[in-house]
C-alpha cells in the first residue's frame, strides 16, 4: 500500500511498532552486534520512510512534547486545518486549540493518555488560528521521540459532517413537530407491512402496542386493501389511493382513507411504504344517508299513481 493512502488506524498500528523498534534498538545501543561496529542511530532510510508518510498524508498529524506540554512536530495538513504555521505550532499548547468550553474535557482525555499509555479516540470541537470551530474525530497514542515522552494525536476533518448531522436533528425535530400537530395518522410499513413508526394521531388510533404488529392485523372483514398496494412494493412510484374499514383501539370500526407511497434507501430499493389516513366515517355515513334519501325519493316519484306537479316560485 502507498504510504500516502494509509489510514489514521494504519498509521497508528504504525507508530506503535515504529515505538517497539526504538525501544528495542536503544536496548541494544553499545552492544557488539554487527562484528566490532557499535550502534548509534536509527537507520536514516527508516527515519525518512515515516517522514515523507507523515507529511504525505491528509490526516493531521500533531505531537505534543509530555513534560513541557509543547508541539514539537506538525505535519502539513495539521498546519493547513488549523491555519498555522509549524513554526507557530511549537509556540503553542493544546488551550490554544480547542474552546474554553471543552478544555477540560480535552485535558482529561490527555492526562488519562499519559497514565494508562493507551490510544485513545473522540470527537472533539477545536478552534482554528482566525477563531473559527470546526470538528475533528480525534485518535491519540503514546510514543517516544527522540529520546522525549510524546502524545502524537490524528485529527480527521469532520466539520461538514457535524454540520449535516445538526442541520438533519433540526431538520427531524422540526418535522416531528409538524407530524405530531397534524389530525391525519401517518405510518412507515417494512417490505412486510409491519409498523416501523407512526405520529401522535396513529397511536391515538391504534394504541401503544401498534410498532412491530402488521397492517392487517387492524383490518375489519374480508377486504383487498393488500392486492390494491402490492404494486408499491414491487416499486411503483405512483401514490395509491385506497379505503381501508379498521378497528380502532377501543374495538370500534372505522373507514379510514389512506394515501400510500413507496419508501426506497438509496440505492432504490424499496424498503416500505409511507401512508397517511383520515378518518371519514362520519362523512361515509353522510353520504350514504344521501344516497339512500335520493334512492327513496326517486322510487316514490317514478312508482307514484297520481301525477307530481312540481310548482317553483
Amino acid at each position: 500500500m502507498n504510504d500516502l493512502n494509509k489510514t489514521k488506524e494504519e498509521l497508528i498500528n504504525e507508530l506503535q511498532i515504529l515505538r517497539k523498534d526504538l525501544e528495542e534498538l536503544k536496548s541494544l545501543s553499545g552492544k557488539d552486534i554487527t562484528g566490532g561496529n557499535t550502534l548509534k542511530k536509527i537507520p536514516d532510510e527508516t527515519e525518512e520512510s515515516y517522514r515523507v508518510m507523515f507529511e504525505g498524508t491528509t490526516t493531521g498529524i500533531l505531537a505534543i512534547d509530555i513534560e513541557s506540554r509543547r508541539f514539537i512536530y506538525s505535519n502539513p495538513a495539521i498546519c493547513k486545518l488549523f491555519g498555522y504555521t509549524e513554526i507557530e505550532f511549537q509556540r503553542l499548547t493544546i488551550e490554544n486549540l480547542v474552546p474554553k468550553e471543552s478544555l477540560g474535557l480535552v485535558m482529561s482525555e490527555f492526562e488519562s493518555q499519559i497514565r494508562g499509555e493507551k490510544s485513545v479516540s473522540f470527537s472533539q470541537s477545536c478552534q482554528t488560528k482566525d477563531g473559527k470551530i470546526i470538528y475533528a474525530d480525534i485518535s491519540g497514542v503514546a510514543t517516544v521521540i527522540k529520546g522525549r515522552k510524546c502524545n502524537v494525536g490524528f485529527f480527521t476533518d469532520v466539520t461538514g459532517r457535524r454540520k449535516m448531522e445538526e442541520e438533519l436533528q433540526r431538520l427531524s425535530v422540526r418535522y416531528q413537530a409538524l407530524l405530531s400537530d397534524i389530525p391525519d395518522i401517518v405510518v412507515e410499513v417494512d417490505k412486510n407491512k409491519i409498523f416501523s413508526w407512526t405520529n401522535q394521531a396513529g397511536f391515538d388510533f391504534y394504541g401503544e402496542g401498534v410498532i412491530g404488529r402488521e397492517a392487517a392485523f387492524y383490518f375489519e372483514g374480508e377486504q383487498e386493501t393488500y392486492g390494491i398496494v402490492d404494486p408499491l412494493f414491487t416499486g411503483s412510484e405512483e401514490v395509491i389511493k385506497v379505503k381501508s374499514w379498521q378497528q380502532r383501539r377501543d374495538g370500534e370500526k372505522r373507514l379510514l382513507s389512506w394515501r400510500c407511497k413507496v419508501l426506497k434507501d438509496s440505492d432504490g430499493c424499496v424498503i416500505g411504504a409511507l401512508s397517511t389516513a383520515r378518518d371519514i366515517t362520519e362523512s361515509n355515513h353522510a353520504e350514504n344517508a344521501l344516497k339512500e334519501s335520493e334512492e327513496k325519493f326517486k322510487t316514490l316519484f317514478e312508482n307514484a299513481v297520481d301525477g307530481i306537479t312540481l310548482l317553483t316560485s
